[in-house]
C-alpha cells in the first residue's frame, strides 16, 4: 500500500516517486516501519525496477521495463526501447536485455543511468504492452 501511494501522484506532493526512489525510501525505514524480511521479499518480487518503469541508459537510449528473464537476477530487466515517434511522443522499438554482456570484455553492454516514473514523459506503460502483444 505504501509503495503504491509513493509511486502514484498525490495532491499534497508535486510528483510521484520513481519506483527505485520509493524502494529506497521504504528501505531507509526498515526496522522502524517495515519488517526487513517482508520488505526484502517485496523488493525481490517487484525487482529493483518494476515492470512499467522508465529507464535511461548510459548509451543515451530510453526504455520501459517489460520483464525479468531470470528470477535470480532482479536488477537487470528486459526493456522495450522507446523511440521518438516524430510527433512529440514515443513508439516501441526493439526489446533488449540489460543482462547482455560484451563477449570479450565481460562487462554489461548497457547500464542504467536514471530511473523515472512513466508520467514524467506522459507515458501510459500499458499501451506499450498492448502494442507489443499485437
Amino acid at each position: 500500500d505504501t509503495y503504491d501511494a509513493l509511486t502514484s501522484e498525490r495532491q499534497y506532493r508535486p510528483r510521484a516517486f520513481s519506483p527505485d526512489e520509493a524502494l529506497k525510501l521504504m528501505w531507509s525505514k526498515v526496522g522502524e516501519e517495515y519488517d526487513p524480511i517482508l520488505l526484502k521479499i517485496f523488493i525481490n518480487m517487484v525487482g529493483l525496477y518494476p515492470v512499467g518503469t522508465i529507464l535511461k541508459l548510459d548509451t543515451g537510449e530510453m526504455g520501459i521495463v517489460v520483464d525479468y528473464p531470470s528470477e535470480d537476477e532482479r536488477s537487470r530487466p528486459e526493456l522495450l526501447l522507446l523511440e521518438d515517434d516524430g510527433q512529440g511522443g514515443y513508439k516501441a522499438g526493439k526489446k533488449i536485455n540489460l543482462a547482455e554482456r560484451d563477449p570479450k570484455a565481460g562487462s554489461y553492454l548497457r547500464n542504467v543511468s536514471e530511473c523515472h516514473h512513466p508520467t514524467k514523459f506522459g507515458l501510459q506503460p500499458s499501451q506499450f504492452f498492448l502494442d507489443e502483444a499485437s
